[in-house]
């Protein structure tokens, strides 16, 4: 399939799929925020106990990953949700 080939998909399967790619792309972010972010809490030190280089790793995996869910969006069309 081509890159930009559109999918169609009936309504039921679009939302179904719409709301699997947003979870999938929560959860990336919130793991980006958590190997990426220093705590800022004075009655709590977390220890990070994952080497740096693999923290690289995993960062450049999630970002192809969350590429790969923009260009899925694409294909099936798929609308920000607006909070």
């Amino acid at each position: 399939m081509k890159p930009e080939e559109k999918i169609s998909l009936g309504e039921i399967h679009l939302r179904s799929l719409a709301s699997s790619l947003t979870i999938v792309e929560q959860l990336l972010v919130e793991m980006e925020d958590q190997m990426t972010r220093q705590s800022r809490m004075c009655c709590l030190e977390v220890e990070r106990d994952i080497k740096s280089d693999v923290i690289n790793q995993n960062l450049k995996v999630n970002e192809e990953a969350r590429k790969q869910i923009c260009t899925l969006a694409e294909k099936i069309i798929l609308k920000k949700l607006k909070y």
